[in-house]
């Protein structure tokens, strides 16, 4: 095999240490943080099957729009104890998504400023009066 000049190699290390110094592979990494979810191409066959079985985002079509929907949205996500299951999945556009998501986890919008500087946000204490 030739290998160019600008080609690295690929890394070997498949070991790597957690916060106790033990030694633990790449792929167990992961899996700690959200253990029920399901990977590979079983996961990819799953999001594809669901995403075409709604094709249209729900909360876009309670609105009276239709965009298409890009992303299976868990209704109780996985970190909070839902299941990875039919029942518990939404699709969404993303831009639901990253709305719902934000809800979900506690996350305060953020309204941004207008083109003078003065904050969005109507709670605001210089928007008070």
């Amino acid at each position: 095999m030739v290998r160019l000049a600008c080609q690295r190699p690929r890394s070997t290390r498949r070991h790597v240490r957690c916060r106790l110094g033990k030694p633990i592979e790449r792929k167990q990494r992961f899996r700690e943080h959200s253990p029920n979810r399901i990977r590979g191409r079983k996961g990819v066959a799953l999001r594809l099957r669901r995403l075409a079985n709604e094709p249209l985002c729900r909360d876009c079509k309670a609105e009276g729009k239709d965009t298409p929907s890009t992303v299976p949205d868990h209704i109780i996500p996985l970190a909070q104890g839902g299941a990875d299951e039919d029942s518990n999945i939404r699709c969404l556009c993303a831009d639901h998504h990253r709305i719902r998501t934000a809800e979900q986890f506690g996350h305060l919008p953020s309204f941004g400023n207008d083109v003078n500087g003065r904050p969005l946000d109507p709670s605001h204490p210089w928007n008070r009066r």
